[in-house]
């Protein structure tokens, strides 16, 4: 049976420095893709935006790890500890070789977000947009900084980690959010939910990783989902 070190499953949190987050110009380019924008002076205004993250304090991110005792995968639902997710066949599928559960989730914080709507609210929607963009690829990159956590925790026990999936995408009801938070401490990273699912601050994502000797990261297939707002459809196409 696959296991590794009971201490990892206890929730873990942490704080992401500055210097450990990769947004490049480019990156953020991506959103603007009329000739518009493309120009040095939009350039230098997104470098801008970006400097605002070394004044941010609130992006963090965390898991908790379920063990292959705590886990069944089924044709189109996942069971961990006592909760039951309908995660669909496409998601499912993602998770067929993993044998463990990772639940996470990573947030920007609110301060970009509150900065963004004071800016639009005075009329300043490029520069509120830009900002509201860099919230959700730094959430993103926290996400990703999380991966890498994890997966030096995993591979130390032979282990690899599959792609991340939220609930929201690929026919995953974003109301299930609710069962994945109940499996979290309250206020997990400084992220709660209301009642309708919405994450807050909104700048922030969950979901699952996959855990096992023979789990898989895929290249991610937009042709099998049909939700145009995922940022990886943004980057892919």
């Amino acid at each position: 049976m696959d296991m590794i070190d009971p201490t990892f499953t206890e929730p873990f949190e942490y704080s992401i420095n500055q210097e450990d987050i990769k947004l490049p110009i480019k990156l953020i380019k991506e959103w603007f893709r009329s000739e518009v924008y493309n120009n040095d002076e939009f350039e230098n205004q997104i470098s801008n935006a970006i400097s605002k993250i070394r004044f941010l304090k609130n992006i963090r991110c965390g898991f908790r790890i379920f063990q292959s005792n705590e886990v069944e995968i089924k044709k189109e639902r996942i069971r961990i500890s006592d909760s039951e997710f309908n995660t669909g066949n496409i998601i499912t599928k993602r998770f067929r070789k993993s044998d463990m559960m990772c639940i996470f989730v990573a947030t920007a914080g609110p301060e970009l977000e509150k900065e963004s709507k004071e800016l639009m609210s005075k009329g300043e929607m490029l520069e509120g947009y830009l900002l509201d963009v860099i919230g959700s690829e730094l959430a993103e990159e926290a996400g990703n900084i999380l991966e890498g956590k994890l997966n030096g925790i995993v591979s130390h026990y032979g282990f690899q980690t599959t792609n991340r999936y939220s609930p929201g995408y690929c026919n995953w009801d974003v109301s299930e959010q609710q069962k994945l938070f109940r499996l979290l401490p309250n206020g997990f990273c400084g992220v709660n939910l209301t009642e309708s699912s919405l994450m807050i601050p909104i700048k922030s994502i969950s979901g699952f990783i996959g855990i096992g000797e023979k789990a898989e990261r895929e290249d991610y297939q937009c042709n099998i989902c049909d939700v145009e707002y995922c940022f990886k459809r943004n980057k892919n196409e």
